[in-house]
């Protein structure tokens, strides 16, 4: 009878933890082992578009693309301020870098940012954005926050410290913050295979019968994809891909680039190279449901090309290839136009360098 109340106390312990602890769940997937590793639990396994609807049509799961070939190591640390599009890319993904360094916009919000830079070396940084977030990131009241501060200490590379937030943040951080209870608990309880059935039916019901879906997605049936509603709705300021911007947004937005530029060179950062990643709906369909895409990414490359300014550009080759560098029930690129986009890097990387990395 103890050795159960024993076992039952360590489950409800490791169940606790799971739920509680910020990250525990994605931490115990990257580092089990190869073969249970696709049976844990994964809210964005599918899609996060699927997430949202349930229809089973626009569920599947994408690989990401293989690095390049290994290349002798330069001079040369790159560090990546990016979102969820650069996320999964590591050193491997560069070849020739000494170092690499990555550090999400969101991780501004909870942590100090600091920068610690070897001026023996040449210094790259490639700030790469998802075009939804764009207006808002490099706004006049925005840009500020994502300048990292300077640090003597460590190795080349972004630092984190968590930020001070008194009684209650101490009590979040050992208790656990009810936003990662919540997301946690709905990840082991309502992600699994069964469940996902059952939601399947519940939404393709409500479709079928009632004609609705959820609020975050609408169909493109022609494409046979999802598409996030914020990017195609003219009612949402930032994030729409067809809400009018105007040229002093424009210049505003380019002048916010300049400003984290401009920081980022007196960290210590030789080149600063841009990249702008396409809403889906931007390159698939420029003219959806009779509205007309506002051009922010070519408006924007086509400043820094007059200002000489670094960076990376997919915008016409997804426009080419629409749909078929796009998950169907997600808003980011296939392994496809992940691989597309890994190329285009590096051959930025090896032109600012004055070397080749591709060759």
């Amino acid at each position: 009878m103890r050795l159960l109340h024993f076992s039952l106390l360590l489950i409800f312990l490791f169940a606790y933890g799971l739920v509680k602890i910020p990250g525990a769940i994605q931490i115990l997937r990257n580092h089990s082992n190869w073969r249970i590793r696709p049976f844990w639990p994964d809210l964005y396994k599918y899609g996060d578009l699927y997430r949202f609807s349930f229809l089973k049509e626009y569920k599947e799961s994408s690989p990401h693309c293989l690095p390049p070939a290994a290349k002798p190591e330069t001079r040369t640390d790159l560090f990546v301020l990016g979102d969820s599009f650069a996320a999964p890319f590591g050193k491997l993904n560069f070849p020739g870098v000494r170092n690499f360094s990555f550090v999400n916009w969101n991780q501004f919000d909870g942590f100090k940012v600091k920068l610690k830079t070897d001026s023996s070396v040449r210094n790259v940084l490639i700030i790469e954005s998802s075009e939804k977030h764009i207006l808002l990131r490099f706004s006049k009241g925005q840009v500020k926050r994502f300048m990292p501060l300077l640090s003597d200490t460590g190795k080349p590379g972004f630092h984190l410290t968590e930020k001070e937030t008194g009684f209650t943040g101490t009590l979040e951080k050992y208790a656990g913050r009810p936003a990662v209870a919540d997301q946690n608990l709905n990840i082991l309880l309502f992600s699994n295979e069964v469940v996902l059935r059952i939601k399947e039916t519940k939404a393709d019901l409500n479709r079928s019968l009632f004609g609705r879906i959820a609020a975050e997605v609408e169909e493109y049936p022609a494409k046979n994809m999802l598409l996030q509603r914020m990017t195609t709705d003219l009612d949402y300021l930032y994030m729409s891909s067809f809400r009018p911007v105007s040229t002093s947004r424009e210049n505003e937005t380019f002048d916010g680039m300049k400003r984290l530029q401009a920081h980022f060179r007196k960290a210590g950062i030789d080149t600063v190279i841009f990249a702008c990643i396409p809403n889906p709906v931007s390159a698939i369909a420029a003219n959806y449901k009779g509205r007309t895409y506002n051009q922010l990414i070519p408006r924007l490359e086509t400043q820094m090309k007059l200002s000489r300014t670094g960076f990376v550009s997919v915008f016409s080759e997804f426009s080419k290839l629409k749909e078929k560098v796009y998950r169907r029930g997600d808003t980011h690129w296939n392994d496809k136009g992940e691989a597309i986009w890994q190329k285009k890097a590096n051959m930025v990387l090896s032109a600012c360098l004055g070397e080749s990395l591709n060759k």
